[in-house]
């Protein structure tokens, strides 16, 4: 890989095509795949003159009022003449990344993810990858009222300079990489824009901990509550029955967020879901909740996981019965969603 990477600095490519370059390089080193097929929007030519936007309200005074929202568990605004591309999980350690950029040209704005903490990041970007990268400044920021850390990275190699941020968020950070100020590369906004998207961005309102926008499961009939986020809700909730007529005494429960189908076959957790299990899945680690224990399986040849637990509850006839937990997932926020299910679960009676 680190062949594979110098030799795209060397070659004679466009200023912008090292630019993208060095947005998709600093991804790749927290471990956040991008693709670069023939059909990569990495191939972009030189910047055009100032939009019409540029003219109208000056690059200090952006107007957010007509742009578009992306939503994936977080919020983001974004300019409604760009488009983004999501890239796909090709390794275990991969998890997931978003690009922004004007349509039919190179991403100039990523969003992903790393389980690197800052020391770790800092140490990728500056040793592991293509020499010439230097971290010229580092300050405290914060990103919708989290705290995180802004990198100015030069990239000699590109004459680029980057603002590249690391923002904590549970168990994972959050990654940031736009260009910065420099008006010879850039003459549409683009570092103004980035700046403006940053303003925009909201992480994932997580349940449980009785924050605004919490939601509370309730079920009369079985005596059971638990919280969940205002970001997702109740997909589907009956009770099995067999072919030959008989129900289950446990309601089967599919949780997924707002912005996903109904029938989606990951990122959902299921509670009860007749013969759910990741029982075989793979290696297995185990995270705390409260009193519980969830394991959490890695597939195999896969970037998807599998989370389990089982907690206590009652039946329609009040007695005591387990309540299983299952997801399949591929966003790391799912993890961090179910743990906090399984954590505030009661039976009530």
């Amino acid at each position: 890989m680190k062949g594979f990477l110098s030799a795209l600095f060397s070659s004679k490519k466009t200023t912008i095509l090292a630019v993208a370059g060095v947005g998709a390089l600093l991804v790749v080193g927290a471990g956040v795949y991008l693709a670069f097929s023939s059909s990569s929007p990495f191939k972009k030519s030189a910047p055009t003159s100032k939009s019409s936007e540029s003219k109208e309200v000056g690059c200090g005074n952006l107007n957010t009022s007509s742009w578009r929202t992306y939503k994936k568990g977080f919020t983001v605004k974004y300019p409604s003449n760009w488009s983004y591309k999501e890239e796909q999980p090709q390794a275990a350690a991969t998890q997931w990344s978003v690009s922004f950029g004007p349509k039919n040209q190179t991403a100039l704005v990523w969003i992903g993810n790393t389980a690197y903490d800052l020391s770790q990041f800092k140490q990728e970007l500056t040793t592991t990858m293509v020499p010439g990268f230097d971290i010229e400044k580092e300050e405290a920021v914060t990103i919708d009222s989290r705290a995180g850390t802004k990198l100015a990275v030069f990239g000699h190699a590109a004459s680029y300079r980057s603002y590249i941020y690391h923002v904590p968020f549970f168990n994972i950070s959050y990654i940031f990489q736009g260009p910065a100020k420099d008006p010879q590369q850039f003459t549409n906004c683009e570092p103004e824009i980035y700046q403006k998207m940053l303003e925009t961005f909201k992480f994932p309102t997580l349940p449980g901990g009785g924050g605004s926008g919490d939601q509370t499961y309730t079920n009369d009939q079985v005596d059971i509550s638990f919280d969940y986020s205002s970001d997702w809700e109740v997909k589907s909730e009956y009770y099995y029955e067999t072919a030959a007529g008989e129900k289950a005494t446990v309601p089967t429960i599919i949780l997924g967020r707002k912005s996903d189908p109904a029938n989606a076959t990951s990122n959902q957790i299921s509670i009860n879901l007749r013969q759910a299990s990741c029982v075989g899945a793979g290696s297995v680690e185990y995270e705390t909740a409260g009193s519980i224990k969830v394991a959490i399986y890695t597939l195999p040849a896969s970037a998807q996981k599998c989370a389990e637990a089982t907690v206590s509850g009652k039946d329609k006839n009040g007695k005591t019965t387990p309540y299983t937990f299952v997801s399949f997932f591929d966003d790391p926020i799912v993890k961090d969603v179910i743990i906090e299910v399984v954590k505030s679960f009661k039976a009530t009676s």
